[in-house]
């Protein structure tokens, strides 16, 4: 189990190239004998109407909410068969990717994301190495973000 407190962050969603950078965090994490963190944030796009309008039925955050957490909670058992003794935590944010990692990697002795949003990792080259740093600033992850997809 982790010692002393130590963690690492990694973003991931459905794609490969995340799960190759959660294999790699969980590699990592286990040389360092530190916990591992599985962290995903997803938001509704906004919609057109008034104050006080909705156009998403009331149960859909909800749902999604619940989907993304079954796909951290089978990310972390697929980790856990080739690392048994890793302590692996998962955590779904409804808020902005770069908001998400930036409060989950307070105190992470180190931060993984994979190369790009899952448009772009489309045509990343297949063995495209995880980005890392300790821990993100704001400004990193937003400049990280906006030279892929454009001003947040």
């Amino acid at each position: 189990n982790a010692i002393g407190g130590e963690f690492i962050v990694v973003g991931v969603d459905e794609s490969p190239a995340a799960i190759q950078a959660a294999q790699w965090a969980a590699d990592e994490a286990e040389r360092r004998n530190c916990e591992l963190r599985l962290v995903h944030a997803f938001t509704l796009p906004a919609t057109a109407g008034y104050p006080g309008y909705n156009s998403y039925p009331e149960d859909l955050r909800p749902v999604l909410q619940r989907e993304w957490q079954g796909l951290l909670d089978r990310m972390a058992v697929d980790l856990r068969k080739g690392h048994p003794s890793l302590t692996i935590t998962t955590k779904v944010h409804y808020e902005l990717a770069p908001e998400a990692l930036r409060s989950e990697s307070a105190g992470a002795v180190l931060t993984v994301v994979s190369p790009g949003p899952p448009m772009v990792r489309a045509n990343a080259p297949a063995l495209m190495p995880p980005l890392m740093m300790k821990p993100p600033t704001s400004e990193w992850i937003r400049a990280s973000v906006e030279s892929v997809i454009g001003p947040v």
